[in-house]
């Protein structure tokens, strides 16, 4: 489980240290507040720990991400996972001068670095494949998902067996239809999990298509209202929907999901009963963790207190981030609203406060939503 972030000069995130103390954590704050910057630094930083290989192409990617006005000797990433024994593990991304003898540098424009350290310990470990499978039970298999309800429609030939939904959502149908005809139980329980959000959408089918090198399949809705509806026909919403529950129920489930945009496309009482859908499955996985962005009090409102992360802007544009339990009037509101109507009140800008004299806040009213 990831249970701490750091980042410092990655894109707005100049200075920012982030805590998940829950497998649930969901960020809120505005437009260009960094919340999705943090999903895209810890998925960045999990495809480095995928396999020695991939860490030359993260650490040149990284390099034209570093925040204007600074360079890689101020820059670093560093996020820490506990193993299952408790073992704090950190992955880091620095500069160079700054690794140990046994970090990974790329061979050309040797600016940063990536190395695993383990808690009590100065040197880095050795980045081979023995050393990234040990340490799989700490970070585990991530994936950063950005769905885009024309992948998540299209039908494509699948690249892999068993296939995958890809970050994207691209191969959803494919995926679907893998599991319809290989792994029926886990196909009932997406349409379940699915029908429980969406309930007017009765069956989920496949049809099929030619393409250049045979044929693909294609998703088909059953609607109380219509039979038959082809998926690039549904709603961005229901799309969505389906790719993150076909993600966590997929044939390769991954252990930490970074969702960008929880709320998308969904009516409130979805937004609402999404979030319990999702405590049922963390329940189900014990090691599944799920970081998410959203801008909905609804989401927030399902919530418990210690889930939420504000994200804001300072003066100078960059990124500052805080729990909502750090607020000041929390405790004498904490019985008396939900997260979701605390945070409508009081909004983002508090963040830039923290370390500022406090003046005298407006009293908040409940909010009903």
């Amino acid at each position: 489980m990831i249970h701490r972030a750091k980042f410092q000069n990655f894109k707005a995130l100049r200075d920012v240290e982030i805590t998940f103390d829950s497998r649930l954590t969901v960020l809120v704050g505005p437009n260009g507040s960094g919340k999705t910057s943090v999903l895209q630094g810890i998925g960045l930083l999990a495809q480095a720990n995928r396999n020695p290989g991939a860490v030359n192409h993260v650490l040149q990617e990284i390099r034209h991400l570093i925040s204007s006005g600074t360079n890689s000797s101020e820059f670093q990433i560093v996020v820490a996972a506990l193993r299952k024994d408790g073992e704090e593990i950190r992955f880091e991304i620095l500069p160079s001068d700054a690794a140990g003898a046994g970090a990974r540098q790329p061979r050309t424009k040797r600016q940063l670095a990536f190395q695993i350290i383990r808690a009590g310990q100065n040197q880095p470990l050795p980045i081979n494949q023995p050393q990234l499978e040990l340490f799989k039970d700490a970070f585990g298999e991530t994936v950063f998902l950005r769905l885009d309800a024309i992948a998540l429609a299209d039908s494509v030939q699948p690249e892999l067996m068993p296939p995958n939904v890809q970050p994207n959502g691209s191969g959803l149908a494919a995926t679907l239809g893998y599991l319809a005809l290989n792994q029926p139980e886990q196909f009932a329980q997406i349409v379940s999990n699915f029908r429980s959000l969406i309930p007017n959408v009765e069956h989920i089918r496949f049809d099929e298509v030619k393409s250049g090198t045979g044929t693909n399949k294609v998703l088909l809705f059953d609607f109380s209202g219509g039979r038959g509806i082809r998926s690039n026909f549904a709603s961005n919403g229901t799309l969505y929907l389906l790719g993150l529950l076909t993600v966590i129920l997929g044939p390769r489930r991954p252990r930490v999901i970074l969702f960008d945009d929880l709320d998308h496309g969904l009516h409130p009482k979805a937004q609402m009963e999404l979030v319990g859908v999702l405590r049922k499955l963390l329940t189900q996985f014990p090691d599944l963790q799920i970081i998410a962005t959203s801008h909905s009090p609804y989401i927030l409102n399902q919530l418990a207190w210690n889930e939420v992360r504000v994200t804001g802007l300072s003066d100078d544009g960059s990124a500052i981030c805080a729990r909502l339990e750090d607020h000041p009037e929390v405790e004498r509101w904490r019985e008396a609203m939900t997260p979701g109507e605390f945070w409508s009140h009081i909004g983002d800008d508090w963040v830039k406060k923290l370390d500022k004299p406090q003046t005298e806040q407006p009293q908040p009213t409940p909010v009903a939503l």
